[in-house]
């Protein structure tokens, strides 16, 4: 009882730590961007939501349009037709970030990143969160 116990304890803590940039195993395979990292300073960064239309009601930083990452493939296609565009992703805890990362990725969009959940992301861009 005890093991499961520590386990589960291990895992609440991983969760908060990894949601904030921060892995604290070494092991997680959610990519973070570094606060330091900067698009190149000719190209406006796209900063995109792929949660889900009610989360983005509850709150979202500020500009960043609402592209479901289920939907992602076929939102981003008409919005943004240059591959290259510096493009940042965020969600509630950086799964569904990187799953549409992914998606981008396969797409070739070339300079995608999983921001991880929406605070970690707002700080990392030191943004607004508004809703």
């Amino acid at each position: 009882m005890i093991w499961i116990l520590l386990i589960l304890a291990g895992a609440v803590l991983c969760a908060f730590f990894c949601s904030k940039g921060n892995c604290c195993c070494g092991t997680c395979s959610v990519p973070t961007v570094e606060p330091s990292e900067k698009a190149p300073s000719d190209r406006a960064v796209l900063v995109i939501d792929t949660r889900s239309p009610e989360e983005y009601a509850q709150g979202h930083i500020a500009g960043a349009p609402l592209m479901p990452y289920d939907r992602i493939g076929e939102l981003i296609v008409k919005q943004v037709p240059d591959k290259s565009t510096p493009i940042r992703l965020y969600c509630h805890s950086g799964g569904r970030a990187e799953m549409a990362r992914e998606t981008l990725a396969s797409m070739g969009y070339s300079d995608v990143k999983n921001l991880g959940g929406l605070k970690s992301a707002a700080a990392t861009l030191n943004k607004e969160i508004v809703k």
